[in-house]
């Protein structure tokens, strides 16, 4: 869904458990469909990221109701799946 090849996913999950973010507790030698979790580091690194997420939508949704953006969200969504089906039938 995100358009990156396996090994690129690989040397991602490999970046983030070396540098402590994630963990693998599975004992078996092969990861793949092997469930990972994030270490407190990880967690802390994730709040970090959606506080500045939060701090952002905010500033730029100035002036929009919840309401507002309900409505907005919503017709997102629907675009985006309008577009998977789109996607689906042509094979893309």
């Amino acid at each position: 869904m995100c358009d990156e090849d396996k090994a690129a996913i690989s040397r991602s999950i490999d970046f983030l458990e070396t540098n402590g973010y994630i963990e693998c507790n599975s004992k078996t030698e092969k990861r793949y469909k092997t469930p990972l979790s994030l270490t407190n580091k990880g967690r802390e690194v994730g709040k970090h990221i959606a506080s500045k997420i939060d701090s952002i939508v905010d500033m730029a949704s100035v002036g929009l109701t919840d309401e507002n953006r309900k409505v907005f969200y919503k017709s997102l969504l629907l675009i985006s799946n309008n577009l998977q089906k789109i996607c689906n039938k042509y094979g893309e």
